[in-house]
């Protein structure tokens, strides 16, 4: 009867480790938020290939470029999901779960870090 018991222990042991290794670790929802309004400006471009490159990762989240209606909506409705409603923003932003990252380059750096761990 032990024996049985401690078989049963171990066999369920390794399920939980085998499911654990199965769903990998949470991804974190990125929120991605900018206000660009100039197509054929720099900073444009750069923001639309960093939107781009959210959507490729296996992430939850999006991208909101606040100079269109349906971003500015986009990105309420993430806010009020997170509790972020009403806190001043410096943009380009790249909310990653509880942290945050400012500045095209830094988020950019931190897109690349994401894209090589999924690949």
């Amino acid at each position: 009867m032990i024996r049985d018991q401690r078989i049963l222990g171990i066999s369920l042991i390794l399920l939980a480790l085998s499911l654990m290794l199965l769903h990998g670790e949470e991804r974190a929802e990125l929120a991605f938020v900018y206000k660009e309004t100039c197509p054929s400006c720099e900073e444009y471009q750069m923001a639309e290939e960093l939107a781009a490159a959210i959507a490729d990762l296996d992430h939850p989240g999006g991208s909101y470029n606040l100079a269109l209606p349906q971003g500015v909506k986009g990105f309420e409705s993430f806010q009020e999901r997170h509790g972020l409603s009403g806190r001043p923003l410096t943009l380009p932003l790249l909310y990653e779960g509880d942290e945050f990252i400012v500045g095209f380059e830094a988020i950019a750096e931190r897109i690349n870090e994401l894209t090589n761990r999924d690949s």
